[in-house]
């Protein structure tokens, strides 16, 4: 499949449209406006080439859907053709950025707003940019710099990663390069390695242009705007910037006309006044005016709703007071939609239910602060019966990265399990989160979950539940699994604090070494961050976890040691001796050895006695065997289900096995 993949983007990048930047712009349009046909027929834009999933078109067709069904009066052509003209815009530009930068030797520049960055310029105030991928971004770069300003352009890493074929890294790599050289005295740099470089520049007075119209990864990073109608959260690098330099921030746009290249910059003015949201509305406006001009179209749907902490009642219940119960008629039970306001009751469920309390810390740590949602039932003396709970989680497959939910808590009082014979209390609680909550048009992708294995059998035979991995968990004794790797004794082991900066930013570099490992993989994983482990690990009411960064052995200097190869957490049960190996971070080489360094941490620091793992199918193939077999138990622990058929346009079924999920992704351990 890769050597084919290979095959089709060599014709398209490495010939046809190598082909195509030999001809002058009027002969090539005819074979732009072909390549964009056929591109559009194929889904082949980069990312699907580097995937080997089709999910761009699909994707921009929906955003097109939600445009179209914005406007006062929705023509059911106009997704089809703006989709359609999504990719022939797509098409031009990558012709465009072969002609860099000559393109703007022979153009005409219509420009508003070019007098404030120099205003700027001239009283030494940086100015960062936010823009779009839309139409002729680079040319107008190359003309703002050819009026003396100096422009740095925010870039990432990502396209020139293992998967990306070789023509198509080429593509980018001779872009970069003649657009680096055309903006010089400034230039093209890497978010992930230049982050203090793009704030001493702005702190200098320089300009920063950085992509605005990307998804934020979790609620809690992120910028909140509105977004064609709508408050969304968007990835929060702009603010980030413009907060940290104490500077000015506005918006940049350029597209091309008949009549030349025209570039729209809002007038930049400090966080403090509105800059944010001022430069959004003019971003998002012209992106609402000329939709199939925005040829990363497809990241609407993947943009983050800002959630609410406490989901509104149905409206039909609060225009109308509560229908009267019957005992004999359960079915007319109806779904709620629970808040915090329903802890003590959630609680009280939970332990008739599974024989042991939840603490209203437990409940708080899981649900409050919009962190959590849930529906449930009343019966007719409106006592809570039935619960369906969830948390939201960021997640990754691919390059696209989005908000699902993770699903607990789901609770039936025996009483009325059979009750409704086919659809019972659990299939209507958990059909009417499905439909509120998840889904394409719904604000969170899907839900997973280790549901038991009643719920998820009748889940399955409701059609609510899909299977897509088995989680299996290994117990070893320590000394014998830490002695399989030297390093392992040698390593430099020292705790984490995750309420100090300096910790997590440590811990976000290596989240980002495995985020792009993970998408080299097609790997699908519940993203982990400082933040995501601060909450689950260091603020969790109940259970006592360590976290330990791990740093090689070096003989160099003892000022210059090693840098760390990754974190770990460990939960430890004392009274057990049990060690349980709940989570990591780092490249995905640190995998290959987590094992052994957990083994002497559980054997020499924590003075455990068993060490266990939690892992899904994925793991296990990225682990020694030889370990594996070493393990003194290797038990079935659960099966990991998902709310949905599809995720992005995708069988579910073609992401089996490549579930990346740990102790750490359950909620009872």
């Amino acid at each position: 499949m890769k050597s084919i993949l290979h095959a089709l983007s060599h014709l398209d990048y490495g010939l046809f449209l190598r082909g195509l930047s030999l001809l002058p712009r009027a002969w090539a349009w005819p074979f732009i406006v072909l390549r964009g046909c056929l591109n559009f027929i194929v889904d082949a834009d980069w990312r699907t080439l580097s995937l080997g999933l089709r999910y761009v078109r699909p994707a921009t067709w929906q955003t097109m859907q939600m445009w179209n069904d914005k406007q006062t009066k929705p023509q059911f052509w106009r997704p089809f053709v703006f989709t359609l003209r999504r990719y022939i815009q797509a098409s031009l530009e990558e012709y465009d950025a072969t002609k860099l930068p000559h393109i703007c030797d022979t153009s005409h520049f219509h420009v508003t707003g070019l007098e404030d960055l120099l205003k700027a310029q001239e009283q030494k105030i940086g100015v960062v940019l936010i823009t779009a991928h839309f139409d002729s971004l680079y040319a107008g770069l190359i003309f703002l710099a050819r009026q003396g300003l100096k422009i740095n352009l925010v870039s990432t890493n990502l396209m020139f990663d293992a998967r990306v074929p070789p023509s198509v890294a080429r593509h980018f790599s001779n872009k970069m390069n003649q657009l680096g050289q055309a903006l010089a005295p400034g230039g093209v740099f890497h978010v992930e390695d230049n982050l203090l470089f793009f704030t001493r520049a702005l702190k200098n007075g320089e300009i920063v242009v950085i992509a605005g119209d990307g998804p934020a990864s979790s609620p809690s990073r992120a910028t909140e705007v509105n977004f064609w109608g709508d408050p969304r959260l968007m990835a929060p690098g702009p603010e980030f910037l413009a907060k940290s330099a104490k500077c000015w921030i506005g918006s940049y746009l350029s597209w091309r006309e008949a009549d030349g290249f025209h570039i729209q910059i809002s007038k930049p003015t400090s966080v403090r006044e509105q800059g944010v949201a001022h430069a959004y509305a003019a971003l998002e406006a012209k992106l609402f005016e000329m939709p199939w001009r925005w040829w990363a179209a497809d990241l609407y749907p993947t943009y983050l709703p800002v959630p609410d902490a406490s989901p509104p009642e149905p409206v039909a219940q609060e225009a109308a007071p509560p229908p009267v119960l019957s005992a004999s008629a359960p079915n007319q039970w109806p779904v709620l939609y629970l808040s915090d306001a329903d802890a003590a009751e959630v609680c009280a469920l939970f332990e008739r239910i599974f024989k042991h309390p939840m603490s209203t810390a437990f409940h708080a740590w899981k649900y409050a602060d919009g962190r959590g949602l849930a529906t449930g039932m009343r019966d007719h003396e409106g006592r809570l019966v039935a619960h369906y709970g969830a948390t939201l989680r960021a997640m990754q497959w691919g390059t696209a990265q989005f908000t699902g939910v993770q699903v607990g808590d789901v609770m039936v009082a025996p009483e009325i399990r059979d009750v409704f014979a086919k659809f019972g209390p659990f299939g209507r609680v958990a059909q009417g989160f499905i439909q509120r909550y998840l889904g394409p048009e719904n604000p969170y992708a899907l839900g997973f979950g280790f549901p038991n294995q009643r719920a998820g059998l009748l889940g399955q035979r409701l059609k609510l539940y899909w299977p897509v991995t088995q989680v299996w968990a290994w117990h070893w004794k320590p000394e014998r699994l830490a002695a399989n790797l030297a390093e392992a004794a040698t390593a430099h082991y020292y705790p984490l604090d995750l309420m100090q900066a300096a910790d997590c930013a440590d811990l976000d570099v290596w989240v980002k070494q495995m985020t792009v490992d993970f998408s080299a993989q097609s790997l699908w994983w519940p993203i982990r961050n400082a933040d995501w482990w601060r909450h689950r690990y260091v603020h969790h009411p109940h259970f006592d976890y360590r976290i330990y960064a791990v740093r090689p052995a070096t003989k160099a200097q003892a000022d210059t040691p090693a840098a760390p190869l990754g974190a770990l957490v460990l939960k430890i049960t004392p009274e057990t001796g049990l060690c349980e190996l709940m989570d990591w971070i780092g490249p995905l080489s640190f995998t290959s050895g987590v094992l052994a360094y957990a083994a002497h941490l559980c054997a020499h620091v924590l003075q455990g006695q068993t060490l266990e793992l939690w892992g899904t199918e994925v793991i296990a193939t990225r682990l020694p065997a030889a370990w594996l077999e070493q393990a003194e138990a290797r038990v079935l622990a659960c099966e990991a289900m998902v709310t949905h058929e599809h995720l992005l346009g995708h069988p579910v079924a073609a992401l089996k096995h490549r579930f990346w999920l740990t102790g750490g992704d359950t909620d009872f351990r």
